[in-house]
Protein backbone atom coordinates (compact mmCIF):
# COMPACT_ATOMS: atom_id res chain seq x y z
CA UNK A 1 0.00 0.00 0.00
CA UNK A 2 1.04 3.62 -0.50
CA UNK A 3 1.00 6.53 1.78
CA UNK A 4 1.93 10.06 1.63
CA UNK A 5 3.85 11.52 4.24
CA UNK A 6 3.20 15.40 4.40
CA UNK A 7 5.30 17.55 6.27
CA UNK A 8 4.60 21.45 7.60
CA UNK A 9 7.56 23.62 8.15
CA UNK A 10 9.39 19.80 9.39
CA UNK A 11 6.96 19.10 10.85
CA UNK A 12 4.72 15.82 10.53
CA UNK A 13 1.11 16.57 9.99
CA UNK A 14 -0.14 13.47 8.00
CA UNK A 15 0.58 9.83 6.31
CA UNK A 16 -2.41 9.71 4.53
CA UNK A 17 -3.50 6.17 3.28
CA UNK A 18 -6.20 3.46 2.52
CA UNK A 19 -6.34 -0.41 2.60
CA UNK A 20 -9.22 0.06 0.18
CA UNK A 21 -8.40 -1.39 -3.63
CA UNK A 22 -9.98 1.62 -5.10
CA UNK A 23 -9.81 5.23 -4.48
CA UNK A 24 -7.56 8.50 -4.57
CA UNK A 25 -5.65 10.66 -1.93
CA UNK A 26 -4.55 13.98 -2.61
CA UNK A 27 -2.62 16.69 -1.42
CA UNK A 28 -3.75 19.97 -2.61
CA UNK A 29 -2.51 23.80 -2.09
CA UNK A 30 -4.87 26.46 -2.40
CA UNK A 31 -5.25 30.03 -3.36
CA UNK A 32 -8.13 32.30 -2.73
CA UNK A 33 -8.34 35.78 -3.41
CA UNK A 34 -11.57 37.68 -3.02
CA UNK A 35 -12.16 41.56 -4.16
CA UNK A 36 -11.27 43.58 -1.03
CA UNK A 37 -9.61 40.66 1.12
CA UNK A 38 -6.40 39.59 1.97
CA UNK A 39 -5.10 36.20 -0.50
CA UNK A 40 -5.96 32.84 1.56
CA UNK A 41 -3.97 29.83 0.96
CA UNK A 42 -4.68 26.54 2.75
CA UNK A 43 -3.50 22.92 2.54
CA UNK A 44 -5.71 19.94 2.30
CA UNK A 45 -4.43 16.06 3.28
CA UNK A 46 -7.54 14.19 2.08
CA UNK A 47 -9.04 11.30 -0.45
CA UNK A 48 -11.89 9.29 -1.33
CA UNK A 49 -12.39 5.75 -0.49
CA UNK A 50 -14.70 4.87 -3.98
CA UNK A 51 -15.44 1.14 -2.65
CA UNK A 52 -17.99 2.84 0.14
CA UNK A 53 -18.18 6.63 -1.41
CA UNK A 54 -16.69 8.00 1.36
CA UNK A 55 -14.44 10.89 1.84
CA UNK A 56 -11.38 10.65 4.02
CA UNK A 57 -10.01 13.94 6.08
CA UNK A 58 -6.10 14.07 7.06
CA UNK A 59 -5.27 17.38 7.56
CA UNK A 60 -6.37 21.13 6.80
CA UNK A 61 -4.74 24.22 7.66
CA UNK A 62 -4.04 27.88 6.38
CA UNK A 63 -0.65 28.62 5.42
CA UNK A 64 1.52 31.78 5.35
CA UNK A 65 4.26 33.57 3.55
CA UNK A 66 7.42 31.28 4.21
CA UNK A 67 5.60 27.63 4.56
CA UNK A 68 7.64 24.96 3.46
CA UNK A 69 5.67 21.80 2.33
CA UNK A 70 7.62 18.60 1.84
CA UNK A 71 5.71 15.27 0.54
CA UNK A 72 7.23 12.07 0.31
CA UNK A 73 5.86 8.94 -0.77
CA UNK A 74 5.85 5.58 1.60
CA UNK A 75 5.39 2.07 0.99
CA UNK A 76 4.45 -0.02 3.90
CA UNK A 77 1.34 0.45 6.52
CA UNK A 78 2.94 3.06 8.23
CA UNK A 79 -0.95 4.60 8.93
CA UNK A 80 -0.11 6.70 12.24
CA UNK A 81 -2.31 9.29 11.68
CA UNK A 82 -6.47 8.11 11.31
CA UNK A 83 -8.56 10.07 8.85
CA UNK A 84 -11.97 11.70 9.91
CA UNK A 85 -14.21 9.78 7.45
CA UNK A 86 -17.19 11.80 6.16
CA UNK A 87 -19.93 9.35 4.50
CA UNK A 88 -21.78 10.11 1.24
CA UNK A 89 -24.99 11.32 3.46
CA UNK A 90 -23.17 13.46 5.67
CA UNK A 91 -21.57 15.35 2.71
CA UNK A 92 -25.01 15.36 1.13
CA UNK A 93 -25.92 16.91 4.37
CA UNK A 94 -23.04 19.33 4.54
CA UNK A 95 -24.21 20.44 1.27
CA UNK A 96 -27.48 21.11 2.05
CA UNK A 97 -26.54 23.28 5.20
CA UNK A 98 -24.31 25.18 3.10
CA UNK A 99 -26.66 26.20 0.73
CA UNK A 100 -29.26 27.07 3.28
CA UNK A 101 -26.86 29.39 4.72
CA UNK A 102 -26.04 30.88 1.14
CA UNK A 103 -29.78 31.02 0.46
CA UNK A 104 -30.34 33.54 3.70
CA UNK A 105 -26.88 35.20 3.23
CA UNK A 106 -27.90 36.32 -0.13
CA UNK A 107 -31.88 36.67 1.04
CA UNK A 108 -30.18 39.44 3.85
CA UNK A 109 -28.34 40.99 1.00
CA UNK A 110 -31.22 41.41 -1.92
CA UNK A 111 -33.90 41.96 0.48
CA UNK A 112 -34.32 45.86 -0.61
CA UNK A 113 -33.73 44.87 -3.91
CA UNK A 114 -36.34 41.72 -4.22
Amino acid sequence: MLNLEVKLNGRNVAIAGMESLQGVMSVIVMTNKKLGQDEEVTIDVSGLNTETQSRLEWFSSHLQLGDEIAIKILEGDRLTYEANVITLKDMEKRNLEHKIMMYNKLKEELKDVL
